[in-house]
């Protein structure tokens, strides 16, 4: 039995006059040692955009589980997208793989937005200039190992969350250690900080481990 477990909350919004949110996510654990959180934003909004980021969740979580690496896995994503259909279909992939066993923390993105993670008392920004999964037949994949132990907290979001947010996301951070209090304040505030004058779909998903 794996020493680690994951606390995982989550809170979304739907773009204005859309009944359906473009983001989708996933929480599973690879039936060995590690665990994953993956969050996925389709192109645009509403049904199609829905339909692409859930594609992209479901053929991960499903790859993964089967026992394929998670880089082999994005590679298969990506041919299957851009192979779909003569449109363009692409979403973004955000994922986390926690190691249940030393809590060890592997970020991993393709035109995903920035993580925030908290660790002993600090707050560090991960980015990638990497594109989401469809554009280019080659995939892009970006990971970073990173410092995580019991008590630390990981904040991932999609792109409606927009940087004019990060430093209330760190005072957040900073501030305690209720998951489901950052996730709702933190949703519910993004169009504050949003300077689009169109909303878009906001997922906000926080995640810290304990023994």
């Amino acid at each position: 039995k794996p020493r680690c477990t994951m606390e995982v909350c989550a809170s979304s919004t739907c773009a204005d006059g859309s009944g359906q949110s473009g983001d989708n996510h996933t929480v599973f654990t690879d039936g060995a040692e590690a665990g994953y959180v993956v969050l996925s934003d389709g192109m645009g909004t509403g049904s199609s955009a829905s339909a692409e980021s859930s594609m992209v969740v479901s053929l991960f979580r499903r790859l993964v589980s089967s026992g394929v690496d998670f880089r082999s896995a994005i590679k298969l994503i990506n041919s299957v997208m851009v192979t779909k259909s003569g449109e363009e279909n692409f979403a973004t992939l955000d994922a986390l793989r926690i190691d249940l066993d030393d809590c060890g923390l592997t970020v991993i993105k393709s035109g995903a937005a920035a993580t925030l993670i908290r660790h002993r008392g600090s707050v560090l920004k991960v980015t990638a200039p990497t594109f989401p999964i469809g554009i280019y037949e080659q995939s892009e994949v970006f990971t970073r190992e990173c410092s995580f132990e019991e008590g630390d907290i990981v904040i991932m979001f999609s792109d409606g969350v927009s940087e004019g947010a990060y430093p209330f996301i760190k005072e957040l951070l900073l501030g305690g250690d209720d998951l489901r209090l950052m996730v709702n304040e933190i949703c519910r505030k993004a169009p504050v900080f949003n300077p689009n004058i169109h909303a878009d779909d906001v997922t906000v998903i926080g995640v810290k481990v304990t023994a």
